[in-house]
């Protein structure tokens, strides 16, 4: 498996408090990609993100380290604030 840092444009992981202890994830899908993976190693852990496009569906997988909170926004507008763990929205 190739990993790439597609970094704040495509995965849309962006830092809101120091040392990614609050990070948001806004994917944005398009451009002909089905697929994108994002890590950042943080001072809490490793923050992965992965977020794939399959015709009408779209999955977003987000690791979020102990100690960090994640807000994730989907391309459809929804919003959710994600606490440590492994979370797959859909």
């Amino acid at each position: 498996m190739t990993r790439t840092f597609t970094g704040k444009w495509i995965s849309g992981l962006e830092m809101k408090e120091p040392g990614y202890r609050r990070f948001v994830v806004r994917p944005v899908p398009g451009g002909g990609l089905s697929y994108a993976e994002c890590e950042h190693r943080c001072p809490y852990g490793l923050i992965h993100m992965r977020w794939e496009q399959a015709e009408d569906r779209f999955t977003l997988k987000v690791s979020v380290p102990e100690g960090t909170v994640c807000e994730a926004a989907l391309p459809d507008g929804r919003t959710c604030t994600l606490s440590e763990g492994d979370h797959v929205l859909c």
